[in-house]
């Protein structure tokens, strides 16, 4: 029933950091101060300093199966993953974001079909309906340094697992459910037409960012004239 499978697996990262030249150094003697909670830290002014630090690691797919079946039917099935940290030294801030995705897609091809207005002849034409799901869901969570630093310093029984709930943690997080069918027929080399439609539906927990629903539909005729 099987005429191949394939299976695939991707996984790739980066690493990206911005810098820029301090414009209060003067030597490496100078210092500066800054408050934190009932301390002053005194601190050596650097040369460069950095603005902010990202990691990007991208599971694409984590795992994937490509099938195609008799009959010209081909199935795909992936799960996707993602993984984004961030840093902000001006803000004191780490963000870590993170997403999964299901995907399904069923693709049916005919060719060689007979068509009764042309007296049933056998013509040079292809005909194709597809569909493909995903859901997606991501969770976004943002941690405020500076008040666990703060509580790190006037709190002895501060722990280091402080700092991951509480007040100073704020997390958000959305899900995206998206269908899309397709349906295609080639008259010819020159004749093309074809439909679709892809439905989304955002369900966030966020209310700066409402849910919503989503419908669009495209229907194209492509004619190709030449001599």
């Amino acid at each position: 029933m099987v005429q191949s499978l394939t299976v695939r697996h991707s996984y790739s990262a980066d690493y990206s950091a911005d810098y820029n030249t301090n414009a209060t150094f003067s030597g490496g003697d100078s210092t500066a101060t800054t408050d934190l909670g009932s301390r002053r830290i005194v601190f050596a002014i650097p040369e460069y300093q950095t603005g902010a630090v990202r990691i990007n690691e991208r599971f694409q797919p984590l795992i994937g199966l490509d099938i195609a079946w008799k009959k010209q039917i081909n199935t795909n099935i992936g799960f996707n993953r993602s993984n984004s940290f961030g840093l902000s030294t001006s803000n004191y801030e780490v963000s870590e974001n993170k997403t999964s995705e299901m995907s399904f897609s069923l693709n049916y091809q005919k060719t060689g079909m007979r068509l009764p207005f042309f007296g049933g002849k056998r013509l040079n034409n292809r005909a194709s309906v597809g569909l493909t799901v995903a859901r997606s869901t991501t969770q976004d969570q943002r941690f405020r340094l500076r008040p666990s630093l703060e509580q790190a310093i006037s709190d002895p029984e501060f722990q280091l697992e402080d700092a991951l709930e509480g007040d100073d943690v704020s997390a958000t997080g959305h899900t995206r459910l998206s269908i899309s069918p397709v349906v295609s027929y080639q008259f010819s080399n020159r004749v093309s037409a074809n439909f679709t439609l892809k439905y989304e539906k955002f369900d966030s927990n966020d209310s700066r960012q409402p849910s919503a629903v989503q419908v669009q539909g495209a229907f194209n005729i492509r004619v190709s004239i030449a001599n």
